[in-house]
C-alpha cells in the first residue's frame, strides 16, 4: 500500500471520531498523529497528554 493511501486511510479513520486523546511522546510518530488529528477534527476536538515517568526526564517532557 502506498504512503498516500495509508495517510488517507488514517484521515478517514480520524474523521469518523467525534474527538480524540493522543498520547504524545514528542517523537515523530505521535507528532504526526497529533497534527493530523488537529487538521481533520479541529483543535477543539483534540487533546494531547504526556506521561511523566522515570524514562522521560523532565527536560524531555518540556521539549516535547
Amino acid at each position: 500500500m502506498e504512503i498516500n493511501t495509508k495517510y488517507q486511510n488514517l484521515k478517514e479513520t480520524i474523521k469518523s471520531l467525534e474527538s480524540v486523546l493522543v498520547a504524545f511522546s514528542g517523537g515523530v510518530d505521535s507528532a504526526l498523529l497529533l497534527k493530523t488529528c488537529v487538521d481533520v477534527l479541529g483543535r477543539e476536538h483534540v487533546k494531547a497528554v504526556i506521561n511523566a515517568s522515570p524514562i522521560h526526564p523532565g527536560k524531555e517532557i518540556e521539549e516535547a
